[in-house]
């Protein structure tokens, strides 16, 4: 099963997934840590904190979707 938690800058997306991850006893992953694995590990992708975020969510786009296809083949 797999909960994408979407919503606004500063609207409580991370609460919301913290709770759910400890009440169904499951992980979860924050987009904000994958940009930093591009920030801190592969910064010649140009994928970093100081950018709007539409331009990460675009940036980001083409990698979380052939993660999802290949995990869950939601094409």
């Amino acid at each position: 099963m797999l909960y994408i938690i979407g919503g606004a800058s500063r609207s409580g997306k991370t609460i919301i997934a913290e709770e759910l991850s400890v009440k169904m006893k499951i992980p979860y992953l924050s987009l904000d840590w994958i940009m930093m694995g591009f920030t801190n590990g592969i910064p010649e992708y140009g994928i970093h904190d100081l950018l709007f975020p539409d331009d990460i969510a675009e940036r980001l786009w083409s990698f979380l979707k052939a993660m999802l296809e290949r995990e869950y083949d939601i094409r």
